[in-house]
């Protein structure tokens, strides 16, 4: 089970959900002559039959067209190669169609794994080529945009906690932890011996986080804290029994709509894309036979001890 703590990091990461998209190039073959190179070995992504060939492989044509496509994997989006990387690149398709050609005289082609793994990557492709025109079927405003970045600016909220925790199995524990700070212990200390969370060797730091990143009842218990005090009484999540002591609060730092833009009209672009695929599913007909899918059997359950055997070892706590 993930601990609290990778549970945050996790919920941070997600905050901005950024659409990725798979670009992977693809190849089509014919079958060539026992003595002569294959004429056709890659299909150009680009169709431009005035083209110019910037290089000549076993007498297949290099396009200026097929360079520009490839380098657009090698380059930042909108740069255009200084001389070094052009010969680099050019060197690295040269090289590609030479392996190319000789997996075509080989028949490589023809094996079963390559033509699975080949209608694989058309599939991919075929998926990513539909969800990029039903975006630009559907283009998002940019006024859109701006009420979407307003939402989720207001629903974050504008305060920032840090603050530290202790995390146990039970009630009980948590109850005598408060018992020990209440006569003075030191939480951090507390928390490297006690703590099952992975901020246990932090002292149970979890630095500065926006308290929506968390579960409702940790959060709502942070929030009602005042600096410098811990919850009187645990607090219980789906991770255990928490002990709370904020150590500071902060206004949130809310980044500006011109630094944000890009990122939220990706995160819509995946909403979009979403409903989409969501559209196709009620149209279509799907089945999933789950009593078909390859899972993994759940561990068998200890036999309980009989009363001559000798009682198991007391388990080591978690984390420590």
């Amino acid at each position: 089970m993930p601990t609290f703590s990778k549970s945050l990091l996790l919920a941070s990461a997600c905050i901005t959900l950024i659409l990725s998209g798979c670009n992977k190039p693809t190849a089509t073959s014919s079958e060539s002559g026992k003595d002569t190179a294959p004429t056709t070995t890659t299909a150009p992504i680009t169709a431009a039959s005035d083209s110019k060939v910037i290089a000549t492989v076993n007498g297949t044509p290099i396009t200026l067209d097929e360079f520009n496509e490839y380098a657009k994997r090698r380059l930042q989006p909108g740069s255009k190669p200084t001389a070094a990387e052009a010969e680099s690149i050019i060197n690295e398709m040269v090289s590609l169609e030479l392996v190319v050609q000789d997996a075509l005289k080989q028949g490589l082609d023809k094996q079963p794994e390559v033509v699975k793994n080949l209608e694989a990557q058309r599939r991919i492709l075929l998926a990513n080529a539909a969800l990029k025109a039903y975006i630009e079927a559907h283009p998002i405003t940019d006024e859109q945009v701006k009420k979407e970045y307003d939402q989720r600016i207001a629903a974050a909220g504008t305060k920032e906690l840090k603050a530290r925790h202790i995390l146990v199995k039970t009630e009980a524990e948590a109850k005598a932890i408060i018992a020990q700070l209440d006569k003075g212990a030191d939480f951090a200390k507390l928390a490297k011996e006690k703590s099952i969370d992975s901020s246990a060797k932090q002292g149970g730091d979890l630095g500065w986080f926006n308290p929506n990143q968390m579960v409702k009842p940790f959060a709502a218990a942070a929030l009602a804290l005042k600096k410098g005090a811990y919850t009187e009484t645990p607090v219980q999540s789906q991770f255990g029994w928490h002990v709370i002591m904020l150590e500071d609060s902060r206004n949130a730092q809310v980044p500006a709509f011109d630094q944000m833009k890009d990122r939220v009209r990706n995160f819509m672009q995946q909403q979009l894309s979403q409903t989409f695929i969501e559209s196709l599913k009620t149209a279509g007909k799907v089945e999933i036979n789950k009593q078909n899918l390859p899972i993994a059997a759940e561990p068998a359950a200890p036999s309980a001890p009989t009363s001559s055997a000798t009682p198991p070892a007391a388990p080591v706590p978690a984390g420590k």
